[in-house]
Order: C-alpha cells, then sequence, then structure tokens
C-alpha cells in the first residue's frame, strides 16, 4: 500500500510541475523576447538566478534556527524554492508553497506551523 501512495504522489508531483510549466509559458510574449538584445536577455537570466540563490539563502538561514531534523541544506533549499517557485504558476492551488511545507514536513520533521512562521519571517524582511 505505501508503494502505491508514493508513486501516485510521484505522478501527481510530475502532473503538477508539468502544469507548472505550461501556465509559466503561456504567460510569456515571445514576440517581445525576439526582440530584446541578447545581453539583455543574458542579464535577465542571471539576476533571475540570483534572485532564486538569494531568496534560498534567507530561507535556509531562517530555518536554520526552527526544529528541522535533520537540517535543511543550503542547496536543498534552494532547491524547494526554485521548484516552489514554478509550481506556484499553477493557478488558485499554490501547490508550491504547500509542497515546500509538505516536503519539510516528511523529511525533516519540521512542523507546518514553522514553514508558514519561517514564511511570514521571509516576507517580512522582503
Amino acid at each position: 500500500m505505501h508503494r502505491t501512495w508514493r508513486i501516485l504522489g510521484a505522478v501527481a508531483g510530475v502532473a503538477l510541475f508539468a502544469a507548472a510549466v505550461w501556465f509559466a509559458l503561456a504567460q510569456v510574449d515571445f514576440t517581445t523576447l525576439r526582440s530584446v538584445p541578447p545581453a539583455y536577455l543574458a542579464g535577465l537570466a542571471g539576476l533571475v538566478a540570483a534572485n532564486i540563490l538569494l531568496t534560498g539563502g534567507l530561507f535556509w538561514v531562517i530555518t536554520l534556527s526552527f526544529d528541522a531534523s535533520p537540517r535543511v541544506g543550503l542547496i536543498r533549499m534552494t532547491e524547494l524554492i526554485a521548484v516552489s517557485g514554478l509550481l506556484n504558476y499553477v493557478p488558485a492551488v499554490r501547490a508550491g508553497l504547500w509542497g515546500r511545507a509538505a516536503y519539510l514536513k516528511l523529511k525533516h520533521g519540521l512542523p507546518v506551523r514553522q514553514s508558514a512562521v519561517i514564511l511570514l519571517a521571509v516576507l517580512t524582511l522582503a
């Protein structure tokens, strides 16, 4: 029975990820991007990467003072931030927000209430 839930969870995760990519790309006007100089596109990509790294670092630093066991590493938190940011493109579900809290609860024993406090701390600092 446990294996069935894992398979269903993996299928649901892949479906949510595909939906998030589709919704994210549906909002991009590629005709406008074709007229943008390559240096600007490279700068935009660099700034998006920097944003993900800084946000992951901020979440990681704040999470260190909470009850996660084992502790969440910087790279893992940055990965969670990147994926949850993409999953939040799925309308009305906030799959990234809930998915990140569920993952931290399942893999690191971090209570959902503490995930909410961490989110509020990050939003306050931002």
